[in-house]
């Protein structure tokens, strides 16, 4: 007598029917990898700084538990990136006196965005395509207690102007995987 045989090996599945000398193969379904979440200490060390930064350019911000605050002028597509995904971006950094330390000119630059500062993995998945706003972001979410060159000074809360202009599935594995 032949009995039915099941072989389970990598998720797949080989099956062969009984009395019958056919094997058929089950592809499995393909398994859509989810994305890690950000991981970071909540720094609300510049919390009055950042109010009253929002307050003197009359901008509303929602504030994120993290401590930092996004500003939405465009939400852009519905669809947001993820820390799987490589953002391409427009973008402008600024201290808060308005000193501009960084940013792109004619051309986007496109990040692995599980690469980037906290402050950038919590605030840009704010925005799909076409998204435009501004993180307000304090040190423990930014470069923290010893700044970035002579550019960024330690424990310095930052703003970036942030356009999102596309985005897509990173070919890197993010880096704490």
């Amino acid at each position: 007598m032949f009995l039915p045989l099941a072989l389970i090996a990598c998720g797949g599945e080989e099956k062969t029917n009984e009395g019958e000398n056919e094997t058929l193969e089950i592809t499995p379904e393909p398994i859509e990898e989810a994305a890690p979440e950000v991981m970071y200490t909540p720094d609300t060390s510049a919390e009055q700084l950042i109010v009253d930064y929002l307050k003197a350019n009359k901008w509303t911000g929602e504030r994120h538990e993290s401590g930092m605050y996004i500003v939405v002028e465009n939400a852009g597509e519905p669809e947001k990136p993820t820390l799987l995904d490589d953002v391409t971006i427009f973008y402008t950094g600024k201290l808060l006196d308005g000193t501009v330390f960084d940013g792109t000119t004619t051309e986007p630059a496109t990040f692995p965005l599980s690469n980037l500062i906290p402050g950038w993995q919590i605030g840009i998945p704010y925005f799909g395509e076409g998204g435009k706003g501004k993180l307000v972001i304090p040190p423990g979410l930014a470069y923290g207690e010893y700044g970035s060159g002579e550019a960024v000074p330690p424990n310095a809360t930052l703003m970036f102007e942030i356009e999102l202009v596309t985005f897509k599935k990173s070919a890197k594995k993010p880096m704490y995987y």
